[in-house]
């Protein structure tokens, strides 16, 4: 008999397809050149990237200029990338 468990296998899958479903849509709503910025990103040592997707798709959908620099970052990287965003510097 097979076992039903969801296993690692299944979760990476999964994973991978709503990444993808994510990142399809976000394509939808180019940034606006004049549009406010948004740095989104999660700190070390938290790799969990779904949150983040989700906040990137509703800021674009609002008018945002998403900056999404994804999971697991040092903070010093993150504060360093909104410096350089807010400059007119970064991505």
């Amino acid at each position: 008999m097979q076992s039903r468990r969801v296993g690692v296998a299944h979760e990476q899958l999964a994973s991978g397809l709503l990444r993808n479903l994510v990142s399809s849509l976000l394509r939808l709503y180019p940034a606006s050149a004049d549009g406010e910025a948004i740095v989104l990103a999660t700190p070390a040592p938290e790799r969990h990237e779904f949150g983040l997707l989700l906040s990137a798709l509703l800021a674009a959908m609002q008018g945002w200029r998403v900056v999404n620099l994804g999971a697991d970052l040092p903070a010093h990287e993150i504060a360093q990338a909104v410096r350089l965003t807010n400059r007119g510097f970064c991505c």
